[in-house]
C-alpha cells in the first residue's frame, strides 16, 4: 500500500513539472549602466504590465494576466555585494515594454555624483525549463534612450553546444578557444538596426542583432560603445548618438524634445 502511495505522488509531481514546462522563469533581472536602469520580469506571453511605480526603491508592478491583476515587487535596493543603487540615489520609471518572454520596466537613476556605472544582477528564482509550443506575439527587443545615449536589449537565447571532452591516458580535459569580439552597426532598414558581433581573430560572424531604434531623429545615427549579456537569454548593447556624417554640417538645430517615455506603453 505504500507503495502505491508512493506511486501516485511521484506522477502526481511529474503532472506538475509537465504542466509547467514552457513557462518563462519567475523571476526577474536588473541591469544598470550610468544612469540608465533596466528591470526584465519574467512574464507569460498572455500578460501585460498596467502598471508600475516606486515606493522607497520598492518596483511595484501590475501585471494583467488575462484572468487577473497580478502584484509583482520586485526590490531594487536589496542589499548584495555590489549594490545597484548608493543610498543618495533616486529613481524614476519613465515607461514600460514588452518583449518576448519578459516585461520591461524602464527607469533613470539620479546621483549626487555622476559616475561611470556598470552592473547587472540576475535573481531568477526557481526555474522550468521547456519548449515552447508556438512563438508568443511580442517583439524580441526594444531600446530606451537617455539624452544622447541609448541602451538596446534583445532577447535572444545562446544554444547550447556539447563541449568535446579530450583525453590523455586517464586525464580528461576540455579545449578552450579564448577570443575577443567586436561589434559594428551593420545597417538600417526602416527604424531596425542591425549589430553584427565579429571575432577579431578569425573575423567570423558569432551573432547578429537587430532592435527598433525610433528614438532616433532622421540627422542622427548610432555607435556601439558596450555590449553585455544578462544572464542566458538578454543581449543589451550601449549605443552612443552621433550625427550622421553627411549631417554634420547641414544638420538644422532640433526643437528640444523629451527622450523618454513620459507614460507607460505597453506593445
Amino acid at each position: 500500500m505504500t507503495k502505491i502511495k508512493v506511486l501516485i505522488t511521484l506522477l502526481i509531481s511529474l503532472a506538475i513539472v509537465l504542466s509547467g514546462c514552457g513557462e518563462p522563469t519567475p523571476g526577474y533581472k536588473i541591469y544598470r549602466i550610468n544612469d540608465t536602469l533596466l528591470v526584465f520580469l519574467a512574464m507569460k506571453d498572455s500578460s501585460k504590465i498596467v502598471d508600475a511605480t516606486l515606493d522607497n526603491k520598492e518596483l511595484h508592478v501590475d501585471i494583467d494576466t488575462g484572468k487577473e491583476i497580478e502584484k509583482r515587487v520586485t526590490s531594487i535596493g536589496k542589499k548584495a555585494r555590489f549594490p545597484v543603487i548608493e543610498t543618495n540615489e533616486t529613481l524614476e520609471v519613465h515607461g514600460t515594454n514588452r518583449i518576448k518572454g519578459y516585461g520591461v520596466v524602464h527607469l533613470t537613476v539620479s546621483s549626487p555624483i555622476p559616475k561611470n556605472v556598470s552592473t547587472w544582477f540576475n535573481w531568477s528564482g526557481w526555474e522550468i525549463k521547456g519548449i515552447r509550443k508556438k512563438p508568443g506575439p511580442f517583439a524580441n527587443s526594444g531600446a530606451f534612450r537617455v539624452g544622447d545615449r541609448i541602451t538596446a536589449y534583445c532577447y535572444h537565447p545562446e544554444v547550447r553546444k556539447k563541449t568535446k571532452k579530450n583525453s590523455l591516458f586517464w586525464i580528461n580535459f576540455d579545449i578552450k578557444h579564448t577570443s575577443t569580439e567586436t561589434a559594428t552597426v551593420h545597417n538600417f532598414k526602416g527604424n531596425m538596426i542591425n549589430i553584427e558581433t565579429y571575432n577579431t581573430k578569425s573575423n567570423k560572424l558569432i551573432r547578429k542583432l537587430s532592435y527598433p531604434l525610433d528614438v532616433l531623429e532622421p540627422h542622427e545615427t548610432v555607435k556601439v560603445e558596450k555590449q553585455k549579456k544578462v544572464g542566458d537569454d538578454i543581449h543589451i548593447a550601449y549605443l552612443k548618438v552621433v550625427p550622421k556624417k553627411n549631417e554634420v554640417i547641414r544638420a538644422a538645430p532640433q526643437k528640444s524634445r523629451p527622450t523618454n517615455q513620459p507614460f507607460l506603453r505597453d506593445r
